[in-house]
């Protein structure tokens, strides 16, 4: 996010209110009502959020559908995506809800990224998601020169 207002593009990320709220629940104690959407320098362009507080947050959703109807929600990007179809939700259950985006939002494009998927787990998420079938995938090496393991003996 630092990076994105360097750039000048502002941007939010919908946070626990304080450490011991994060500490018991960190998806579910989030909060959305000090972001105003237009600021005097100009509209909040990138809001970061948690498939939990979109999905359990009245207040969120709110907000979104009062920007959809004016027209200024433009796309929904849901990362680590292959939750959606694999193990991941046992544990984060909320990513199965996500695709009640396209019941809610019928126009606003949806965007699945992941670094981890088959080609099955791509398929799957587009179908969970209720994306296009004619979507457009983009898949890269998995070989990412920027990480590596490194073995300590303790």
């Amino acid at each position: 996010m630092n990076q994105l207002k360097k750039w000048g593009i502002k941007s939010e990320f919908l946070r626990a209110v304080n450490d011991a709220e994060a500490l018991s629940s960190p998806y579910d104690k989030l909060r959305i009502e000090h972001i105003d959407f237009e600021e005097i320098d100009g509209p909040v362009k990138i809001i970061f959020m948690t498939p939990e507080k979109l999905n359990r947050s009245k207040e969120a959703r709110v907000k979104l559908d009062a920007e959809n109807l004016l027209g200024r929600l433009k796309r929904f990007v849901i990362d680590e995506a292959h939750i959606v179809s694999e193990w991941g939700h046992s544990f984060r259950p909320c990513y199965l809800e996500l695709q009640k985006l396209r019941e809610l939002y019928k126009d606003v494009p949806i965007m699945a990224l992941t670094a981890t998927a088959t080609d099955g787990v791509i398929h799957h998420v587009i179908k969970k998601l209720k994306m296009s079938k004619d979507s457009i995938v983009f898949i890269s090496e998995l070989d990412r020169s920027n990480l590596f393991y490194k073995v300590i003996q303790n």
